[in-house]
């Protein structure tokens, strides 16, 4: 089983912002590939939905709950060359 370490409130991340772009940048490293059942894994519990929503989502502004912060999320990871978030 692997490790993965998801930041909460009252960690050395700064704001909720950051914990949830931590989180979300957790769950596009680990879910795409994660073999466990969901219910098995803490993370693809709370995260494997929205992942498998955003990977096919095309709307401007989705609804779907957490998907516009995931999409960015991505949009941040591919492009970042390695700031405090992505190497936390």
């Amino acid at each position: 089983m692997s490790s993965f370490h998801i930041a909460s409130y009252g960690s050395s991340y700064e704001s909720r912002s950051e914990v949830v772009k931590q989180q979300n940048f957790t769950a596009i490293s680990h879910c795409p590939s994660c073999i466990l059942p969901v219910s098995k894994c803490k993370l693809c519990l709370t995260k494997k939905a929205l992942w498998n929503h955003v990977k096919n989502c095309i709307a401007d502004e989705c609804t779907f709950s957490g998907c516009i912060d995931m999409s960015n999320a991505i949009s941040h990871y591919s492009v970042c060359k390695g700031c405090k978030i992505c190497n936390a």
